[in-house]
Parts: C-alpha cells; sequence; structure tokens
C-alpha cells in the first residue's frame, strides 16, 4: 500500500505544497533552508522543508524529482528522518562544482557529505530504503533501471519520517517537484538491489 496516498501527511518546517493528479506534489524549499549536523559536531542546521509520512519498520521511498537551480546546494530529494541528529538523505543537488548530481547525506550524530554521479537529464528517480539499520540508495535515469549508489548504517528509531526534501541553503527560494511519490512499510529481499 502506498503511505502516500492513503496516510496522513505531516510536515517538519512547513512550507508551501501543490499537489497535483495521484502522488505528484511540488514544494516550496524555502530561501536559506537546509539539514545538515556539522562535524564539529555543534553546529546543527534543521530548517529544510520536509513533507512526508510516518513508517515504522523496514520501508521504501521512492520518486521522480526535479528542480530549477538557482544556488549551490539547490535539492530536491528523499529522506528517512528520525530526529535532528539521525536521519538518511538522497537529493538531486546543485553542487559547488557546478554540476546537478545524485548526492547523499547520512548522519548519525554528525553528517557525511558524498557526491554520486552526475545529472545531465532534467530529473533522476531516486530510491531510498531501509531494512533494519541498514540503508541503500539507488538512481535510475529511466524510472525502470536502478544502480545502487551507497549502502550504510544509520541508527535510526524504529518510526521514523519517509519524506520529500526541499532545501536552498545559499539561494533563493524555489519549488522542487517529485512524481510518482511512493511510500511503503516493506522488507525488500535484496537490499543491494533495493527490491
Amino acid at each position: 500500500m502506498n503511505l502516500a496516498g492513503n496516510a496522513a501527511p505531516v510536515w517538519i518546517n512547513e512550507s508551501e505544497l501543490v499537489q497535483a493528479d495521484g502522488w505528484d506534489y511540488s514544494v516550496l524549499a524555502r530561501e536559506k533552508t537546509d539539514l545538515f549536523c556539522a562535524l564539529d559536531g555543534e553546529t546543527v542546521i534543521k530548517s529544510a522543508s520536509l513533507y512526508g509520512w510516518k513508517v515504522t519498520g523496514d520501508c521504501v521511498i521512492e520518486a521522480e524529482v526535479s528542480m530549477k537551480r538557482t544556488g549551490n546546494y539547490d535539492g530536491a530529494g528523499l529522506i528517512l528522518f528520525g530526529d535532528e541528529r539521525h536521519w538518511a538523505k538522497c537529493c538531486m543537488e546543485a553542487t559547488d562544482f557546478g554540476k546537478i548530481a545524485v548526492i547523499t547525506v547520512m548522519t548519525d550524530g554528525v553528517s557525511d557529505d558524498a557526491n554520486g554521479p552526475n545529472i545531465t537529464n532534467d530529473s533522476v528517480w531516486l530510491r531510498l530504503v531501509r531494512k533494519g539499520n541498514d540503508c541503500s540508495v539507488h538512481y535510475s535515469f529511466d524510472g525502470k533501471y536502478y544502480e545502487m549508489y551507497r549502502i550504510c548504517k544509520v541508527n535510526l528509531p524504529e518510526t521514523v519520517t519517509a519524506a520529500l526534501v526541499a532545501q536552498a541553503p545559499v539561494g533563493p527560494a524555489g519549488y522542487r517537484h517529485f512524481r510518482n511519490v511512493k511510500v511503503e512499510e516493506k522488507t525488500v529481499a535484496d537490499l543491494r538491489k533495493g527490491e
């Protein structure tokens, strides 16, 4: 069952939302908003807007994401959010290398930051999978064949918010677009394949 169509949604840092037919959403990334726990262990930025659904246990969230770049680190992504220091995120993000890339930020007390493959398309399909405290990130350029980008462990509470992320850390506000959003409480057979 797709929780995106059947469960009450929740906001973290509420913003503007436009819902199209089915499970398509646009979320406004407010100006100068981000989600990051710096390596110094002290600085916690928690202003990005998350629109999502409560899930318990193993789960999968996926969507086709797109955005118009206006500043470095602009991002449209997916997250499994436990609390401000425990979450797993993957995004289509404008990097400080002048590219748009698939990125991941895994936060278990502090955040890491990993740039992945560059994106030359207007959109990318992302899939974020949880199995216990193991998470995997997958991406696709056609919505059919997914590549695994990352697998790691993040200590998450049993219930998390599986959400859409809209961020604009240094640039102006702008909408982030999410098509065919799917959120499921399920256990995948193969974490590396994400299915």
